[in-house]
Parts: C-alpha cells; structure tokens; sequence
C-alpha cells in the first residue's frame, strides 16, 4: 500500500472522507434543486460511501 501512498489508516480514513465528500458535491450539483430541502442541515451525514461506482 506505500506504493500508492497509504502510510497508515489515518491515511485510509482521509481517503474515504475525500471520496464522501466528493460523493456529496457531485449529488448536490445534480439534485440543486431538490437537494435545497434535503441537504438543508446535513452536509455531514454521511460518513462513508460503501459501494459507490460499483453498479449498484
């Protein structure tokens, strides 16, 4: 795992922060409008994304 630059699980756990987050934007660019009432309060509830991209 050092290869590709994950030293520690503080590592991994960035890793999966970022890709939450990216997750979260892309969804709220898509759902804008609907998403003003949903994510209105919850820009943090999700603390990890399991299966994204994977087909599901």
């Amino acid at each position: 795992m050092q290869s590709s630059g994950i030293n520690s699980i503080e590592d991994v756990l960035q890793i999966m922060a970022d890709y939450t987050a990216e997750i979260v934007s892309l969804e709220k660019e898509v759902f804008n409008d609907y998403g003003r009432r949903y994510w209105d309060g919850r820009e943090n509830m999700a603390n990890i994304i399991i299966g994204g991209a994977v087909g599901f």
